[in-house]
Order: structure tokens, then sequence, then C-alpha cells
């Protein structure tokens, strides 16, 4: 049965669910991406404790699985980009939405992979995709228009760069990435203030740059 790339470091904790069966799948699952495996739906039944008829009843492939867990990550840095871009001081909320972004992109690649499928396995993640994607672009117009970013950065680059500095940063041992990621992330905000490119980027603002939500979210 083919798997899903495991997340090195536990993805952000499962919320308690009304249905006992399906939160012990979550928490079999998350338990195994801290352990650095792949979620195959029959490895998760057996430690689950469940049958599994049962998984497959609540998760039809292990991507469905995968992004219920990541949905809480996305739920997460959509609040926060939204009140960075409510915040007071564009500067310090910019730096800090990226700095927190980064470090969730370290601890959890899991999300770099959800954020850069194409196509998703649940409606809900599409979903969570545009969210995410209209909050980052009402902070990011903010970070451009008082000139805390280049007037060429998109949201394509951003999240481009991120899960790039993120790759970088995972590559040092343990708890030598956190400090890495902040490291770059700094040097790259600096590079980003004092330099132009000859030949600025298509204008698109689209984050994640290749989500194609699947749904159209609530009004």
């Amino acid at each position: 049965m083919p798997g899903v790339t495991p997340s090195s470091s536990a993805v952000h904790p499962v919320a308690q669910d009304v249905d006992p069966k399906r939160a012990a799948v979550l928490l079999a699952a998350q338990q195994a991406l801290t352990d650095g495996r792949q979620l195959q739906l029959n490895e998760i039944a057996r430690s689950a404790g469940v049958g599994v008829g049962t998984v497959y009843r609540h998760f039809a492939t292990p991507q469905a699985l995968l992004e219920t867990l990541v949905g809480q990550r996305l739920q997460a840095l959509t609040q926060q980009a939204q009140t960075a871009a409510s915040a007071q001081d564009t500067a310090e909320a910019t730096r800090g939405f990226l700095r927190t972004t980064l470090l969730v992109l370290t601890e959890d690649p899991a999300l770099a992979q959800v954020l850069a499928e194409a196509e998703d396995a649940l409606p809900s993640t599409g979903v969570l995709k545009t969210e995410l994607s209209l909050g980052v672009d009402r902070l990011l117009r903010r970070a451009v228009d008082e000139k805390v970013l280049p007037d060429w950065i998109t949201s394509n680059d951003l999240e481009r760069l991120l899960c790039g500095v993120a790759f970088a940063a995972r590559l040092h041992p343990g708890p030598a990435a956190k400090p890495a990621a902040q490291r770059y992330l700094d040097a790259l905000l600096d590079g980003l203030l004092t330099s132009r490119p000859a030949d600025p980027p298509s204008p698109s603002r689209r984050w994640p740059a290749s989500a194609t939500p699947t749904a159209s979210p609530p009004t």
C-alpha cells in the first residue's frame, strides 16, 4: 500500500474527537509521524487497536489522513496571518509570521508536502489553503505598501523561499535546526530589504503556489 513522506517531528496535537475510534486512529497516525514512519493504513489500524475497515471508513487514503492532521497546522497559520495583517507594527508582524511559518515547516515537513500537492484528498484542505492564501496576501500587501518588503515579492516567492530555508535548516542535526532556520531567515529578510531583481517575476500572489482548492471558502 502506498504511503506518504513522514514528518520528522510531531504535528499539531490532535483535538479530542467525538468518535473514540477515529481519535485513536489520529493519535496513532500522529505518533507514526513523530517516529519518522510513513502512514500505512494497515499499520495505523494495528497501532490504534481498531479494525482496518474502521480506518478506511474514516480515511480513504494515507493522504487523507495526513491532511486531517496537517489541517490543524493550516488553521493555526491562517489565524496568525490574519492577526499579523491587522497588527500596528507591520514590520515586526511580518517578521514574526515568517519566523513562525519557517519554524513550523522546519519541524513538520509534512506541512510542506500538503502545501505542494496540486490536488487535495479532502475538500476541506482546499478551503484551508484558500483561507491561508487570503491571509498571507493581505499581510503581503501591507508589507509591500509600507515598504517592509520590496514591491516585486509575491506570495509564490515567499512560499518557495521559506520551504527552501526550512529544507536547509533540517540538514542540521537535531536541536541545531531551529537556530539555523532563524539565522537563515534573518539573512533572507535582510537581503529582501536591500536588493532588487533585474527582471521582476510574475505579479501572481497565489499562496501556496501549487494549491488548487477543491472548494470555495465559506462566506
